[in-house]
């Protein structure tokens, strides 16, 4: 195996690592938020540090091989597209923590959870979950087959984001404890909306990788 191959597998595998982590940081901050658990959104949190660790990692493995190695063709873009993807999921993993930190701000209200189910919330996390897994498969199969899956829950989560701005702007009369409870609730949906928009970017940066097209802002070369 050339030294070239051997170093884009190691890219690889370190991608793939993050994403783990990453994927454990968000199921973990749903679970948080389903229990009201204030050590599961510590546990959270404490995990930024990691995922910073290996954005720095991986964005080195990616400059190096690019200034050392001059890859081209499909290794040029599995790089470059690794680099973006560890952007994205760099800012997932700060975006669960948010959501941990929001989760620990509710546990200081009186929660009810008929409000929050009412926003779709708990499907929101379920549907950035599968996002998140259907292209890291997709990333370590080197198939972008489920690329207009991942696209047409982002649709789903966009939908439920509206639908909670509306419930909430509908309840300007309620009392100071149950807005600050909506009001973290649909920070935390917000969040969520945009985790998805970060996997419509990493299933983008896949299909690059992959067929060398460009999806991004409707482009299609």
């Amino acid at each position: 195996m050339l030294q070239l191959e051997l170093e884009l597998n190691d890219l690889k595998n370190q991608v793939l690592a993050m994403w783990q982590l990453v994927y454990s940081q968000l199921e973990k901050s749903k679970n948080a938020y389903l229990t009201m658990s204030r050590d599961l959104a510590f546990e959270v949190m404490s995990m930024e540090r990691k995922v910073d660790a290996f954005e720095l990692l991986i964005d080195q493995m990616c400059e190096q091989l690019l200034a050392l190695k001059h890859p081209v063709a499909i290794d040029l873009r599995f790089i470059l597209s690794s680099l973006k993807i560890n952007g994205n999921l760099e800012r997932i993993g700060d975006l669960a923590h948010g959501i941990a930190r929001l989760v620990f701000e509710l546990t200081h209200t009186q929660f009810d959870p008929m409000t929050a189910k009412s926003m779709r919330i708990e499907e929101m996390f379920d549907e950035t979950l599968e996002m998140l897994l259907l292209v890291k498969n997709a990333f370590k199969k080197e198939d972008n087959k489920n690329v207009a899956a991942v696209l047409s829950k982002d649709d789903i989560l966009d939908t439920i984001d509206k639908e909670a701005f509306f419930q909430i702007s509908s309840k300007t009369g309620q009392l100071q404890d149950e807005m600050q409870q909506s009001l973290l609730i649909f920070n935390i949906i917000r969040k969520l909306e945009r985790i998805g928009d970060h996997c419509s970017n990493i299933a983008e940066e896949i299909t690059f990788y992959i067929e060398a097209v460009v999806l991004k802002h409707g482009g299609n070369n």
